[in-house]
């Protein structure tokens, strides 16, 4: 990794959250799972080298995001894909390749998402993508109203602006959620409400 520039922002970032590696720490037998073999998972799948050669031009951070897309795909199977704001060629094959039978719905914000009222007509689970720095400050928590209990929402730039960590804290702490991982460079949320808690994660 090169120390400068973008590079030497993710070894700080990485060794400010260096207590919160694999798992360490957390009690809860589920979340540690997930931490160890889903989030932080170093096994080269069969798919990666693939992709990579099907996408050259994306760079590391967005390539590491891709293939967390990736492993939580395969770990859910999610049967719905929803993508709000700009749709991404690489993090949908990420996706696809993760879970094949995974079907992508695009919607522009969350206004969207709250005027179509989708999750009675399509299939779950639910797998969320939000580019918090797509938002722009439009940002309707209604659209999570009735999501079924075993969706995943994954927010991406949760630290990229004031706005956006606003937004973060807000889903971090609705009743509507429940665990909850923070990686910093995204957050992953989950809709069983029956715990509540939240995880930093170095990723």
């Amino acid at each position: 990794m090169v120390w400068n520039g973008y590079g030497f922002r993710e070894i700080v970032t990485w060794l400010s959250r260096i207590t919160h590696c694999r798992g360490f720490g957390v009690q809860s037998p589920s979340a540690y799972r997930f931490i160890r073999y889903v989030v932080n998972e170093h096994y080269p799948y069969y798919a990666y080298a693939d992709l990579r050669e099907k996408f050259p031009y994306i760079g590391s951070t967005d390539e590491k995001l891709c293939r967390l897309y990736f492993r939580i795909a395969n770990y859910q199977q999610p049967m719905t894909f929803i993508n709000i704001g700009r749709s991404d060629a690489a993090l949908v094959a990420y996706v696809n390749a993760g879970c094949r039978k995974t079907r992508v719905i695009d919607y522009s914000d969350t206004y969207a998402v709250e005027r179509n009222k989708p999750y009675d007509s399509i299939p779950s689970p639910l797998l969320f993508r939000i580019n918090l720095k797509d938002v722009h400050g439009e940002f309707s928590p209604c659209f999570i109203d009735n999501i079924p209990d075993d969706s995943i929402m994954i927010l991406e730039g949760i630290k990229s602006s004031h706005a956006a960590r606003e937004i973060w804290k807000s889903m971090m702490n609705d009743s509507r959620t429940g665990v909850t991982f923070d990686l910093y460079y995204c957050g992953i949320l989950f809709f069983d409400k029956r715990i509540k808690q939240n995880y930093i994660v170095n990723f």
